[in-house]
């Protein structure tokens, strides 16, 4: 990766870059959002905001400049147990419902 695109990478905001190395773990933009208990759009203006930030012309090039990752862990964490911010977040919508 050359200097000028590790500057863009390191301008995007915390959320981007939250939404960048989840995209490089294979998840979908339904997925993202789910885990981070935001709406999909959401996601997606994310998603053409790096791309507008990094110069690139379409989705695929942004996943180009991910690191191989296996498709089997998207729920995982690094420690190899599940990842329970998923969870916790499909409780929150839950209790939500639940109170309406």
């Amino acid at each position: 990766m050359d200097d000028e695109l590790s500057q863009r990478i390191a301008a995007l905001s915390g959320r981007e870059r939250e939404i960048f190395r989840m995209i490089g773990r294979g998840l979908s933009s339904k997925e993202i959002a789910v885990s981070l208990c935001i709406s999909k759009r959401t996601v997606d203006h994310h998603r053409e905001k790096m791309l507008r930030k990094l110069n690139l012309s379409g989705f695929a090039q942004l996943i180009a400049l991910q690191p191989i990752s296996s498709p089997l862990s998207r729920s995982k964490t690094a420690s190899g147990t599940l990842d329970t911010n998923r969870h916790s977040c499909l409780l929150t919508h839950f209790d939500k419902l639940v109170k309406l």
